[in-house]
């Protein structure tokens, strides 16, 4: 619509001949998306959450242990793998939970959900400031990043899992 445009005059496309080209659109970056494998660690009806160092990134919210998944391993195996590195716990998956997907501005996740039973260790804080077992029910007493809030409540309206009470 160079003919009614009042920019016409100085416009450069239209000096260079190809004003259809012109504005440029900058090219769309992808965004990363991480696959997230987290815990719900029973013991005696309580589950363990972690709270996350005071810098970085959600820093001081609570949250369930885990971690990105790594190269081709399984979501099991990236959930069993993280829990011994950040707790020191050995886990088995009992079964899959949840699964959420959330957006931040740099990057998406898939927040995938799994009970699990320890098998083995004593859980120490080694990837976070403090671990603590707590009480579904007493969950809403810990600031938690908005991407675990679909996981609360779910947890909440489902109690825990039958084997885990003991």
């Amino acid at each position: 619509r160079c003919a009614v445009c009042p920019w016409a005059d100085v416009c450069r496309a239209r000096q260079h001949g190809d004003p259809e080209r012109h504005p440029r659109r900058p090219a769309k970056r992808s965004i990363p998306h991480h696959d997230i494998a987290a815990a719900l660690v029973w013991r005696k009806g309580e589950v363990l959450i972690a709270r996350r160092p005071s810098e970085g990134l959600l820093g001081g919210l609570w949250e369930f242990p885990g971690g990105k998944r790594h190269g081709d391993e399984t979501l099991e195996q990236a959930v069993v793998r993280e829990l011994r590195e950040e707790t020191s716990l050995r886990v088995r998956v009992e079964a899959p939970f949840l699964a959420i997907d959330h957006a931040y501005s740099h990057f998406r996740i898939t927040l995938h959900l799994f009970h699990c039973r320890v098998v083995g260790g004593r859980a120490s804080p080694r990837a976070s400031e403090e671990l603590r077992w707590v009480a579904p029910a007493d969950l809403d007493r810990h600031p938690f990043p908005r991407a675990n809030r679909k996981a609360i409540d779910r947890l909440l309206a489902d109690g825990p899992p039958h084997w885990s009470r003991g």
